[in-house]
């Protein structure tokens, strides 16, 4: 942690400030863009803890097949891992 943010790495470089969720930020982008639209019509896919709370909030939540098993418990859905194009196979479903 540096001055208040908190830095990970998974794989990738993660940059959040203290005490914000993934999921409020989604939420407020997405109300922005297309209006308050039921939850249910939502899908998030996520592998890392830090998704828990946007998976929860989702009206379909879905984890990538890899994503540790707390991730998992909280989606609606595991599809496969990042390296099978998990995130691919669950968009194609809904387009």
């Amino acid at each position: 942690m540096i001055g208040g943010v908190l830095l990970g790495r998974v794989p990738e470089l993660h940059v959040a400030v203290l005490g914000t969720l993934k999921h409020r930020a989604v939420a407020c982008t997405l109300f922005s863009a297309f209006g308050p639209e039921p939850i249910r019509q939502r899908l998030a896919i996520g592998d890392g803890r830090n998704d828990i709370e946007m998976l929860e909030w989702a009206g379909r939540g879905v984890a990538m097949g890899q994503a540790p098993q707390e991730v998992k418990d909280a989606a609606d859905h595991v599809t496969a891992s990042v390296y099978e194009d998990g995130a691919a196979h669950e968009i194609s479903r809904w387009f």
